[in-house]
């Protein structure tokens, strides 16, 4: 009993660690890096990459979360559609480590409260319209 308490503990203390320095990082990132929104569009992809690769780091070291992708000789070099079985938190951030550049499709009541719609609107790309 005593070590199933302290696996529950240091489930919880590793998870509210990754959740203080993830949001801490990713408060960091917005607002020192922003400004770079104005600059070209590309710039605005390489920033969203490096996030999306430091954040999979930080859930690697602190939580000890992994992930296989099976099957990612089978995309096309130019474009391809990956569906999803289940559109999470994850897997938005694991597709720019995964393709060139993501696309992704929501639904409007659920991007307009989200953080990625400022990112998406300010790329200035009418595909993410």
């Amino acid at each position: 009993m005593e070590k199933v308490r302290k696996n529950k503990f240091r489930i919880l203390f590793n998870s509210f660690l990754f959740q203080l320095i993830f949001y801490s990082w990713t408060s960091l990132i917005c607002i020192f890096l922003s400004p770079a929104l104005i600059f070209p569009r590309i710039i605005a992809v390489k920033i969203s990459k490096f996030w999306a690769y430091s954040s999979l780091f930080l859930l690697k070291i602190i939580v000890g979360i992994t992930h296989e992708v099976r099957g990612l000789e089978n995309l096309k070099k130019d474009f391809s559609l990956i569906s999803s079985k289940h559109q999470s938190t994850w897997e938005t951030i694991a597709f720019w480590v995964l393709t060139e550049e993501p696309i992704y499709f929501f639904e409007e009541r659920i991007i307009i409260h989200s953080f990625f719609w400022l990112v998406f609107i300010s790329t200035r790309n009418d595909r993410y319209r």
